[in-house]
């Protein structure tokens, strides 16, 4: 791997920012908008390829002010293990097209579409959290992508009582691809699982395009597989080959690097940090890291 980043806790080592989209800035960007949109709403960016990052939290704080990105994508072979995102809408943007990402035991916390883009991702063992009545995703896989996103023994839970009516995702654009392996379903999840994102006049009839599957759904919120929408698919068990880490993320070893991560992890200090605010200062150049139990 390219890059490592390894600290002592996701609790206790976070990197927190409060941008959003449509908030005016003091210097024009570089296509001369004078305010940030979606995608450079960003806490933390990552564009180079075959990195690791394990035991962090990334957090946007600005709260239910629309778009608010969390952590952005563009770099390809992007592993990331026992990570926590925090934000609201369009949390995690997985930016780039066939660019291939890997979550093991993360928590993803937002309301709408709090995982978009057409980037390719496999989440495994990972539990989402929905904040409010919403959509967990919005992929917007280019056509002919074999894969969009991935969801292998994940947890899909609600916030809290209040949160009811959620959807496991809605098309972006027209070939969105997302397939559940094994998930474990809150009540929240509504009967219908999918919506087709209606009233979208530059790609209408999206149903007709999309490829939203399960397999092996369970709990409440698979209680009535049968009401699922008519477009949608409860894939076979002899599907469930097609949907392993190593057919989606195609010639990235994962495995390899996982290991290789387990055999060079440092012990927790005052290095980690440092290395992390040496990443930002000199990369995303946009961030700002809070971190409890260290002497910086």
């Amino acid at each position: 791997m390219d890059i490592f980043i390894s600290v002592s806790s996701c609790l206790y080592t976070r990197i927190i920012f409060d941008d959003y989209a449509d908030q005016l800035i003091d210097c024009r960007d570089e296509t001369g908008q004078p305010k940030l949109g979606t995608f450079n709403s960003y806490t933390l960016l990552i564009l180079a390829n075959m990195v690791l990052i394990k035991d962090l939290t990334i957090k946007n704080a600005a709260g239910p002010v629309g778009q608010v990105v969390a952590l952005h994508l563009e770099g390809d072979q992007i592993a990331l293990v026992n990570f926590r995102l925090l934000g609201f809408q369009d949390t995690l943007h997985l930016g780039k097209n066939g660019a291939r990402s890997y979550f093991s035991d993360c928590s993803i916390s937002g309301t709408t579409d709090f995982i978009f883009g057409p980037g390719i991702t496999f989440l495994k063992r990972c539990r989402l959290i929905a904040l409010r009545n919403s959509y967990v995703t919005a992929a917007s896989t280019p056509q002919g992508q074999p894969y969009g996103y991935v969801f292998d023994e994940c947890d899909f839970v609600a916030a809290d009582k209040s949160v009811y009516k959620v959807f496991l995702g809605r098309p972006w654009r027209p070939y969105a691809k997302t397939v559940l392996v094994d998930c474990n379903l809150g009540a929240h999840i509504t009967p219908e699982g999918w919506n087709e994102w209606k009233g979208d006049m530059l790609f209408p009839d999206k149903d007709k395009t999309v490829f939203y599957a399960e397999l092996g759904s369970k709990d409440a919120g698979a209680s009535a597989l049968l009401k699922r929408v008519a477009w949608s698919h409860q894939l076979p068990k002899d599907k469930l080959n097609d949907y392993k880490h190593e057919e989606v993320t195609d010639d990235w070893k994962v495995k390899e690097m996982l290991d290789e991560m387990e055999l060079i992890s440092p012990t927790a200090s005052f290095l980690d940090c440092v290395i992390i605010v040496y990443v930002l200062r000199f990369g995303a150049g946009a961030s700002s890291l809070y971190s409890e139990g260290y002497n910086l």
